[in-house]
């Protein structure tokens, strides 16, 4: 990840959340980071289990940049985890939040595609997954990061920040406790979004973007409520405006 700002800014203050986990579906071995200025920095955890890096940059400068590489196990399990049905941080994940609350285009939405109530939520979830799939278009540029799944929902279109947050509002109007992940995929571009839904007290990963059950080809990175709580990279600094660009690159071991 990199940041270029128009003129020199100072009081640069930072904290950088894009550190693959392990899990048990993945595994990340011998991880390694540098950064650009080199600069004395501290580790901690938030609320949701995810890994951030912060610091502050009190001299001026024009660039940032942090490159995280190592080797990731993945495919280990078909599931991230197993949750117990009454831990309380369940909660954070069934009620809607501020990206997924429900308005009319949800609602329309919901009507249309929501399976029938016999189906097991494993089998509920799938299938939304694949009616969003069917029923939107990926399509660039034509929402940023403070859209909202409802309105992404009156567009029918988005990418796959848009297409998780729908998807985790059709499982949280039926009360199944979904969160938000970003991680990436095998291949080069930039960081991907999917969701995770408990099923029967374990976590699964389904891709909406790409009508994929989550599998060995993804790295999780961080997970939470909705956008919000994964944002890579969070600061404020004093002087001009800024361009940040985040490049990923997953190769396959053989």
């Amino acid at each position: 990840m990199g940041v270029r700002f128009d003129f020199e800014v100072r009081n640069h203050y930072f904290a950088f959340k894009a550190f693959p986990c392990n899990t048990a579906r993945q595994r990340i071995v011998s991880p390694e980071t540098v950064l650009f200025p080199n600069m004395p920095v501290s580790y901690g955890t938030d609320s949701f289990g995810n890994r951030y890096m912060y610091g502050s940059i009190i001299e001026p400068h024009s660039e940032f940049s942090v490159c995280i590489s190592g080797q990731a196990e993945t495919g280990l399990e078909i599931f991230e985890e197993k949750t117990d049905a009454y831990d309380s941080k369940i909660l954070l994940y069934r009620n809607q939040s501020l990206y997924t609350r429900f308005g009319e285009s949800l609602v329309s939405l919901h009507n249309d595609i929501a399976p029938s109530f016999d189906k097991p939520v494993y089998d509920r979830v799938f299938a939304y997954m694949n009616a969003i799939y069917e029923n939107f278009a990926y399509e660039q540029s034509v929402t940023d990061i403070n859209t909202t799944a409802e309105q992404a929902a009156e567009l029918r279109k988005g990418v796959c920040q848009d297409y998780a947050h729908v998807l985790l509002a059709m499982c949280r109007a039926d009360k199944i406790p979904a969160r938000y992940v970003v991680g990436m995929m095998t291949g080069e571009g930039a960081s991907h979004a999917w969701i995770e839904a408990l099923c029967n007290n374990y976590w699964y990963g389904f891709d909406p973007t790409n009508n994929m059950l989550v599998n060995d080809q993804y790295i999780k990175i961080s997970h939470g409520r909705d956008f919000r709580d994964c944002t890579v990279n969070r600061g404020i600094f004093t002087g001009g405006g800024h361009e940040q660009r985040v490049n990923v690159r997953v190769d396959e071991c053989q």
